[in-house]
Order: C-alpha cells, then sequence, then structure tokens
C-alpha cells in the first residue's frame, strides 16, 4: 500500500505543517554492511512514505552515480569505506514515475548535497524530469500547499551547487535550500527549502551500537530544544533518527534504533513526543492548548522531516501518525500532563 499524505492530511496543508520521512544517502541500496543505507530504490521509499530524498551524486566512469564515503572510489573494486550507488539517471526517472502514477496527489523532494558536478546534475533533473513533473515556481518552498506541488518533482541546492549550476534557478525547477541557526528568520522570497537541524555522529570513534544511538538520540534532542526555543514558526525542523560509523553495521544498529517499544523511553515515537510536549508547554502564554481548536496552532516549532535508513512501509506509518499526534493527540497529552508542574523530559 503506499503511504500518501494528501488525503490524511488535506491537500491546503502547507509543506511546513506535515511530518514526513526523509531517506538519509537515499541512493545507497547496495555495497558493504557499513556503507549500504537503504535496501531498495527509489520509488519504493516514496511508497513507503519518504517525501524527502538526501541524493549525493558523482562522476564515476560508468556515469553520474550516487555515493556513500569517498567519491572518487574505482566502483570495479570492494571498499571498506564507500560503495557506489544507484545512478542519476535511475533516481530521476523514478522519482517521475511515482509523481505520475500512484503518487500524482503527492510531492516528492530530491536535496542535492555534497556532489560533483552540479551543472550536470541540474540539467539532467531539468531534461528527465520535464515541464509536466518537474516543480518551477518562486519563493518558499516551505509555505507551499501540497495542492501547489501534487504531482511533481522538487530539486533543491546546496548554496554550491546553485553556485556551479550558473544562472539556473528556481524558474528552472533548480531551487535552494538552506540549514539555518536557531535565530534565522524564514525568508518568504527566498527560492528553496529552510530548515534546522542536522545529523551524524563521531565517525572517528568506535562506539558500541547502544553508544551510538545514545549519542544520536542525544545531539537530536538537543537541536530539536534549540530549535523550539527560537526558530521561527515557518522554519522546518529535519530531525536524523540514524546514526553512523565507519566499520559497524549501519542496518544493525538501524534495527536496534527500531526495535524498540513505542513505550519505550528511548523510542522515536516518545523521544519525539516529549519535544513536543515541552514545546507546547513553552507556548502556554499565547495559545490555550486544553482547547481542541488550538491543535492547529501547536506548531511553532518542531521536527517535519524525520531522516531515516531502511526506510520500510512501518517506520514509513509510525512517521505519518505524527501528523495526528501534532494535533488532537497532543492537546489530549498535554491535558494529562497538565497538573504536573514540569514535564519529565528525557
Amino acid at each position: 500500500m503506499t503511504i500518501l499524505y494528501g488525503d490524511f492530511c488535506g491537500m491546503d496543508k502547507q509543506i511546513n505543517q506535515i511530518i514526513f520521512a526523509g531517506a538519509h544517502d537515499a541512493g545507497i541500496s547496495a555495497g558493504r554492511h557499513n556503507v549500504k543505507t537503504q535496501h531498495v530504490g527509489i520509488r519504493l521509499q516514496a511508497n513507503a512514505g519518504v517525501r524527502l530524498f538526501d541524493v549525493r551524486v558523482t562522476d564515476t566512469p560508468v556515469g553520474m552515480a550516487t555515493y556513500h564515503g569517498n567519491a572518487k572510489l574505482d566502483p570495479t573494486e570492494k571498499h571498506k569505506r564507500g560503495a557506489y550507488g544507484e545512478t542519476l539517471e535511475a533516481i530521476l526517472n523514478e522519482a517521475r514515475d511515482f509523481v505520475s502514477n500512484e503518487g500524482a496527489s503527492e510531492f516528492l523532494i530530491l536535496k542535492f548535497d555534497k556532489c560533483k558536478n552540479y551543472r550536470a546534475i541540474a540539467v539532467a533533473c531539468m531534461y528527465l524530469l520535464g515541464r509536466d513533473h518537474h516543480f518551477r515556481g518562486a519563493g518558499s518552498l516551505n509555505t507551499k500547499t501540497l495542492d501547489d506541488v501534487k504531482g511533481k518533482v522538487i530539486t533543491i541546492f546546496t548554496s554550491d551547487g546553485l553556485t556551479e549550476a550558473r544562472g539556473l534557478g528556481s524558474t528552472e525547477g533548480i531551487f535552494g535550500c538552506r540549514s539555518l541557526k536557531p535565530d534565522e528568520k524564514h525568508d518568504a522570497d527566498y527560492a528553496g527549502l529552510q530548515y534546522f537541524g542536522k545529523g551524524g555522529t563521531n565517525v572517528l570513534y568506535v562506539y558500541s551500537q547502544n553508544m551510538k544511538i545514545r549519542e544520536n538520540r542525544q545531539k537530536q534532542k538537543e537541536l530539536m530544544r534549540a530549535g523550539m526555543n527560537t526558530t521561527d514558526r515557518e522554519v522546518m525542523g529535519m530531525m536524523y533518527w540514524t546514526s553512523t560509523g565507519i566499520l559497524e553495521s549501519i542496518k544493525e544498529r538501524n534495527d536496534k534504533m527500531w526495535n524498540k517499544a513505542a513505550s519505550s523511553s528511548s523510542s522515536l515515537q516518545s523521544t519525539w513526543q516529549k519535544l513536543m510536549l515541552e514545546s507546547i508547554e513553552q507556548r502556554t502564554g499565547r495559545i490555550n492548548p486544553t482547547e481542541y481548536s488550538a491543535g492547529g496552532m501547536l506548531k511553532v516549532f518542531m521536527p517535519n522531516i524525520v531522516m531515516i535508513d531502511f526506510a520500510s512501509d512501518s517506520k514509513g506509518q509510525t512517521i505519518r501518525a505524527f501528523n495526528t499526534m501534532a494535533s488532537t493527540s497532543l492537546v489530549e497529552a498535554f491535558q494529562q500532563d497538565a497538573r504536573r508542574t514540569r514535564l519529565n523530559v528525557i
């Protein structure tokens, strides 16, 4: 079953008013256990609810393809610390096919970061996605509605990528993306995506898997709290439910992160809900969160995009359910906690 957002959330919702999955190193569905981050291609990831894809592309002897680790690998050899993945052509074709078929009411965002030869990537996006399915426009992507972007693939580039694209801009479908500091405000005229948050754990230290998981959870907790304290309400939050290493199996560590019971204090659900409850508590002077009518006003800052490895239907369903938690369920949770003098924090 394809996970859809339009019917679930309403097509009048802005992109920054919904919560959806993002795929970390989306094109790496092959390689060694310490490199592989996904087990299916872009279209199946989209079916599982992924709407933002972290895509890292470089030139290879066999064409432009994704990579993880060293961007100068020899694809004919086996490498311990890197691998090539899906080709750029395959990614663009699968993204276009999704929004023109089962995802006709949906959108996809391809985020090009840490790439080589951005100009060629931009031209490929324009050519392979075509005018019918490549989103073009102006202004902030954060405030576009689902109806505005339905049936479209949105391509976003880092500032370095925009510079290398040499004059190609949002009217050609080449948007930017900016990772903001907590005190930076949303710019309605910026043609691109504006978000707060980042991922990555320290790859230089060999921790146990549990220590890696705890390190990531602590980092994300601190980042999301910084965002909820000061970030403009229109800025999107990006939370990474991933952890980085050099030699260990990414999938084994990922399985541990997701096998926690939903009631566990270390699970994604519990972490996300407690952070959101703290955000509500900080704003009780502005709104009355015990009224259901306030549900749509609770979002001053929240993690809209949850970046994951090994996208699957169950993970997508878990993350999509946060859209309910962000309104009615969070109001109920606040009512239950209203008598406490302070929230239990993680």
